[in-house]
């Protein structure tokens, strides 16, 4: 497990430049394919910070895995709020097949925000307070 952590910060960097890189090009991703993205990012940064730590997350919701990132490193209560509303926009856990969701602009912003957030908080965890995607600050602990 020692630089796994690696893969799943990267998977959730290529979600975050995949939204950007379009956004940038003036194409428009539809609210739910945006949701999703942000929510898939969000997940995998979560996962590089607990692999990191060395803790298999035992939850898939966002609200569960910023409870489990919180054994190890403090978040802001506004932040850990926004991921549980976040986590309310769909019924994840339902065992019917789920109606189609109509996002509002409102909550595709907090979403897009939030997955901002989440890579800037795995980014200090992973990099340090001056870190760059690439230089980990743990790399030779755990090597």
């Amino acid at each position: 497990m020692a630089n796994d952590w690696k893969k799943y910060y990267d998977e959730g960097l290529a979600y975050m430049n995949s939204l950007k890189k379009h956004i940038d090009a003036g194409k428009n991703f539809s609210p739910e394919l945006k949701y999703n993205i942000c929510t898939m990012g969000m997940e995998k940064f979560f996962i590089s910070i607990l692999i990191y730590y060395e803790m298999i997350p035992f939850h898939h919701t966002l609200y569960a895995l910023a409870q489990d990132v919180m054994e190890f490193h403090d978040m802001e209560p506004r932040l850990v709020d926004n991921l549980n509303k976040i986590d309310s926009f769909q019924d994840m856990c339902s065992l019917e097949i789920p109606k189609p969701r109509v996002f509002t602009n409102a909550e595709i912003d907090l979403t897009e925000k939030t997955f901002a957030e989440i890579h800037n908080l795995a980014k200090l965890i992973l990099y340090g307070i001056n870190g760059t995607d690439g230089d980990s600050k743990k790399e030779s602990a755990v090597s």
